[in-house]
Order: structure tokens, then C-alpha cells, then sequence
């Protein structure tokens, strides 16, 4: 038997004999030509050899045997002879040079593309390599090798991929040594600029860099702003424009970055794409000066009492329109639309120094990305976007008041208010604050007048109670305390006199048919006596004298004309609390304050209204936000 490997000649046959006698040679008997049907084209397997023998003497009788030739798999081998990669990639899926292919002779010489794992934004790696050792008529092949490892966390290697042959085959790879066969690009890094919405007349805002491309751990930074002082934009928007339009604005910088030190990735070859400017038409006036400051202010100011500015008010208006400038379409953070991203940038840079965070421009856009949806970050910039328009208003104020010549005690003023926000407040200061404003307006109006439905609806419902109820345990069990929008709004109509306070306003009728210890604190009677009856009974008890208490007094038990009567008292009882306290005085005065508010300084003039602003901006805020139920 023999063998040899593929594509190889085929070696020299021997035969052997037995049973030769007296001295006879193998060749005095016969004469041989070994042979096989295998050529060095034949496919790896087994063949038989047969010997090819011719009696030549007349005293042996011949029998032949085959023997064997095993043709083995030739060894093919993989080598790279040189590899153009991205920093970082690993080549995955190849997309050049990748299917059958036909080897020249006795090797192949081949460069295959790979595009990496990378997308965004993608990137493509080249490796040029060999295949040597093929033989015999058989020099097909299809697919490629490629690389393992990335070269930053794991060095590359060459593997075998999807490279195949025939069963003729086998396949070791050559492993490159050194580092001359390896060519490494920096990564790319896509810098562009989110959409900017201003309204017209007013200064583009600075844009938030959007960094796309970044790799390893680091790649949890795509989307946000990594930018620092090299990088700086400009934009053919025009700064008096006045009228809508949509404009360009394009960044620039290094063309290498590291964007975040010490990045094994990096450095990283930066390309800049322009992004877009979204100008919103307004009616209103820019306001200008020639003013320059710089704010300082790093918290809230001291709430201060100024003269409300004089402002036209259209009641109606929604969040989303007034005086002519439409929000359709325009994205919100914090439940502000972006058109007011300079005063948004303002108020979180605020926040932030407050907490001793980093509160550089790109600080700032980061935490916007991160925060702008949440309604948790939203009520903690509550008080800082009160704060500036505070600030924005007073100076509307003393502008007003500031006469001709000017006084320098009212100049002074302005000139803080404007230091404490960064600049002499524009035209969208002013629509921010007047967009605000009259929702809040519309929120407390359409409170105020819902208090005074409830209250009649109220009214009417006690009267119905008295009516079909004859005794003391039906009355008791049914009796209702008035709604809270009727005891809120009546707390904020102020103004109205009243010999009741709010506080035991609140007390007595939020218990209405509780009975208890405090029923009997308010009356003159015994707590026992008192106990099982309602607080409007126990208020009538109060104020009705002798002959009240003495109903009280045997209620539970008393006659059916006794019982009854104490019903009386107890409907009546409630209502004269109510009418004590002057609730339609008061709440027509609520309706009233609403329709007339002006200004974020009027509310934060009293304890009532600061208290009714918080919570009335929260909600406003809170419709802006994503997922909102109605939203601006």
C-alpha cells in the first residue's frame, strides 16, 4: 500500500511474491507493471493498485492481490499579507470579494472588503490575503478569512471566516507577526447641531452639539454634547428676520477629537454636519437696548412687590397660541417649547449652580437631554423659571416708570434686573412670561367660576337632603361637606369681609356629620350630649342659644317632633356657616382676582397667590411635558 497527499505524482509501485522455490528470482517467473486508475487530479480517498504480473516460466501457477494508494488532503494555507482598518473595528460581514473564486496556479492573492460592526456611522475595513498550496486541477475556493479582535481591547488575529475549499483541502492560517502589515485609521465622529426654534427678531440661541459615533464603553455618550471652546458654529439666519423660515446652522471644530480623555478609541476623525435653525413668526415689538450685562446669579432672587406691567390679556388663548405665534410642531422641554431654548438654558444653568454642578453650555445641553421629559426635573426648575420671570417683568415695569430724564434710582433697577438674567429681556422673554401668564389666567378664571357651580350645585344638594329626610339617622348618614374647589377658591377671594376664617371654615364643614370631640369643643352643651350629632347641628347648638342646645340634648331619643326639629337645625346649622363666611362674596371676588391677574409679581405678592401660582404653573408645565394628556 502508499499514499501520497492531493495533487502530488504518484509514487513508484513495487509488488512482492511468495512461494518461490529452488532459487528462482521474482523476475525468472514473471514480468510486472504495477498500476492504478488515480491520476494527480484524483479526488482524496482510496484506489486500488493492481499489480500488473505475466507468468514468464511454465512452473509456478500466478494469483494476484490489489494493493491500495490512499491520497491524503493537501494543506492549504491562509496568510495576511496586509489589513486597512478603523481603530476599534472588528470585521464582520464581508461585502467585496466575498464569493467563489478560481486560484491562479498554485496560490491565490486576493483583497476583500469587510464592513465593520459599526453603523453609525459606518466604517469599512480592507484585508489583502493569500491562499497557497492548491495543486492538481482542483483551485476553487469561496468566501474570505478575516480578523478577530479589534485591536484595542484584544489584539487582531487572522481566522479562518468563510473561507472554504473542497474536501482535497485541509486549511491552517498563518498568524502575522509584527505590526507592518497593519494600517489604523481613526474612528469617525459625526458632530452636528440639534434644531434650533427661536422666534423671529431675537438672537439665535447657542445649539446643543449632538456627538454621534463614539465606541466601547463609551458609546452610552452617543447624542450628547462633548463639545468644549474649539468647536463653534455659524448660521445664515438673519438676526432681524420678521418673519417664519427655516435656516441652517453649521458646526465646526478640530478635525481630531478626543471627546473624552483618556478614550482608547480616540483620537477620532471628526466630520460636521449643518443642522437647521426653525424661526417662528411673533407680533411682537423686539425690545432693545444698549445695555450690556452679565449675570452673576446663581439661585433665586428675594420675591420682590412691583407694580404689575400693563398687559393685554385674551382670555381663551391657549398654551399653544397667543398674540399670533402658532407652537404646532415645535417639541417642548420641561413643558416649555423649545422657540424659548435661551431661557431654558438660562433657568438650568441656574439650577445647576445651585447644586454645585458643572453648568458650562455643554453641562447644560446634557442635562436637558437627560432631564428635559421628566416631571421630577420640571418642579425643581419651577421656582428658577418663576424667578426669571420675575425678573423679566420688574424690568418691563421700570422701564415704565423710569420718565423723562430717566431716574437713576429706576435705571439702577433695571440694570440689576437685566444683570440677574444675562441680558436686557427680549421679545421672547416677554412672550415666554405672556404666554405663561395667560394660562395661568385662563387655569384660575375657569377654577374660579367651577367654585361657584359647585357651590350652587352644593346648596341645591343640601336642600334636597333636608327635604327627604325626616329623621336624625337618615340626615346624619347623608349629610356632604362642600367640595374643596369651593373652600380654595373662596380662601383666595381675600378681599371679601368675613367674621369666619378659613382655617375653621375648613374644620367645621371637611366634618360635616362626623360628630365627635370637636363638635363638642365648638358647642356649650356636654361632649356626650354632643357626640352623636352632626357639626351642623352642633354649630346651630353654638349660636342658637338655650333652646338649641336643649333640642341637641335629647335628639337621640326625644319624640319624632323633636327629631325632626333637630334635623332643621342641622341643615340650617351648615348653612349658616356658609353664609357667615360670605362664600358668594368670596368667591365672586376669586372670579374676579383671576380675570384681573397680570403678572408673575401680583401672585408672588401674597402668601395665597404663591402658593396658587405653584401650583397652577405646575400643571401647565406638567401639560407640556411628552405623553401629556394635552399637550402644547
Amino acid at each position: 500500500s502508499y499514499s501520497r497527499t492531493f495533487g502530488a505524482a504518484n509514487p513508484t509501485f513495487g509488488i512482492t511474491a511468495a512461494g518461490l522455490v529452488n532459487g528462482d528470482s521474482l523476475g525468472s517467473v514473471v514480468s510486472y507493471a504495477p498500476n492504478t486508475a488515480a491520476t494527480a487530479d484524483s479526488k482524496v480517498g482510496t484506489y486500488l493498485i493492481a499489480p500488473g504480473a505475466t507468468l514468464v516460466s511454465k512452473n509456478y501457477v500466478l494469483r494476484q492481490s490489489d494493493g491500495t494508494l490512499t491520497i491524503d488532503p493537501a494543506t492549504l494555507t491562509l496568510a495576511l499579507v496586509s489589513a486597512s482598518v478603523t481603530r476599534g473595528d472588528t470585521p464582520t460581514s464581508c461585502s467585496s470579494n466575498c464569493g467563489a473564486g478560481q486560484a491562479s496556479g498554485g496560490g491565490a492573492h486576493i483583497t476583500t472588503v469587510y464592513e465593520s460592526q459599526y453603523t453609525e456611522p459606518a466604517t469599512n475595513d480592507t484585508l489583502v490575503w493569500s491562499a497557497t498550496g492548491f495543486a492538481g486541477g482542483d483551485h476553487a475556493f469561496s468566501g474570505a478569512p478575516t480578523l478577530t479582535g479589534d485591536g484595542v481591547t484584544s489584539a487582531y488575529a487572522l481566522a479562518k471566516g468563510g473561507f472554504s475549499v473542497s474536501s482535497n483541502y485541509t486549511v491552517q492560517v498563518a498568524q502575522p507577526t509584527g505590526t507592518s502589515w497593519l494600517s489604523v485609521a481613526n474612528p469617525p465622529l459625526v458632530v452636528s447641531t440639534a434644531t434650533v426654534y427661536v422666534l423671529a427678531q431675537n438672537p439665535v440661541s447657542p445649539p446643543a452639539y449632538v456627538f454621534t459615533g463614539l465606541r466601547g464603553s463609551d458609546a452610552t455618550l452617543d447624542g450628547a454634547d462633548l463639545s468644549n471652546s474649539q468647536f463653534t458654529w455659524s448660521t445664515n439666519a438673519p438676526p432681524s428676520a420678521t418673519s417664519g423660515g427655516t435656516y441652517s446652522i453649521t458646526p465646526a471644530g478640530p478635525s481630531t477629537y478626543y471627546p473624552v480623555p483618556g478614550d482608547p478609541y480616540g483620537p477620532y476623525a471628526v466630520s460636521y454636519q449643518p443642522g437647521v435653525v426653525q424661526v417662528t413668526p411673533t407680533l411682537f415689538t423686539p425690545v432693545t437696548s444698549t445695555t450690556t450685562v452679565t449675570s452673576t446669579q446663581t439661585s433665586p432672587l428675594t420675591p420682590r412687590t412691583v407694580v404689575p406691567m400693563a398687559r393685554t390679556i385674551v382670555p381663551g388663548l391657549s398654551y399653544g397660541s397667543v398674540s399670533g405665534l402658532s407652537m404646532g410642531g415645535i417639541p417642548s422641554e420641561f413643558g416649555i417649547p423649545q422657540v424659548f431654548g435661551a431661557q431654558i438654558d438660562t433657568i438650568v444653568g441656574w439650577y445647576l449652580a445651585s447644586q454645585n454642578a458643572p453648568h458650562d453650555q455643554h453641562a447644560i445641553n446634557n442635562w436637558i437631554a437627560a432631564n428635559g421629559g421628566s416631571s421630577t426635573a420640571t418642579g425643581e426648575l419651577e421656582p428658577f423659571l418663576i424667578n426669571y420671570l420675575q425678573n423679566v417683568e420688574t424690568y418691563q415695569t421700570l422701564q415704565g416708570e423710569l420718565g423723562n430724564p430717566p431716574n437713576p434710582s429706576i435705571q439702577n433697577q433695571m440694570t440689576q434686573a437685566a444683570s440677574n438674567i444675562g441680558h436686557v429681556p427680549t421679545s421672547s422673554d416677554v412672550m415666554l412670561d405672556t404666554m405663561i401668564c395667560t394660562q395661568l389666567e385662563n387655569a384660575r378664571t375657569q377654577a374660579a367660576k367651577q367654585a361657584q357651580t359647585d357651590y350652587q350645585t352644593w346648596l341645591n344638594q343640601q336642600a334636597t337632603i333636608a327635604d327627604n329626610n325626616r329623621t336624625m339617622t337618615s340626615l346624619f348618614g347623608q349629610i356632604v361637606a362642600p367640595p374643596t374647589s369651593i373652600l380654595a377658591e373662596a380662601q383666595a377671594g381675600v378681599s371679601a369681609p368675613s367674621n369666619v376664617s378659613a382655617a375653621t371654615l375648613s374644620s367645621v364643614l371637611a366634618g360635616a356629620a362626623a360628630g365627635g370631640s370637636t363638635a363638642a369643643v365648638l358647642t356649650s352643651g356636654s361632649s356626650s350630649a354632643i357626640s352623636a350629632v352632626s357639626f351642623g347641628l352642633a354649630r346651630a347648638a353654638a349660636t342658637g342659644g338655650d333652646i338649641a342646645a336643649d333640642v341637641v340634648a335629647g335628639a337621640a331619643s326625644g319624640p319624632a317632633i323633636i327629631v325632626t326639629a333637630a334635623a332643621a337645625i342641622a341643615v340650617q346649622g351648615i348653612i349658616a356657616v356658609v353664609d357667615a363666611a360670605q362664600f358668594p362674596s368670596k368667591l365672586n371676588a376669586a372670579v374676579k382676582q383671576a380675570e384681573s391677574f397680570q403678572s408673575i409679581n401680583q401672585l408672588m405678592g401674597s402668601g395665597a397667590g404663591q402658593v396658587g401660582l405653584a401650583s397652577d404653573l405646575a400643571g401647565i408645565l406638567a401639560a407640556g411635558l411628552p405623553g401629556a394628556a394635552s399637550s402644547s
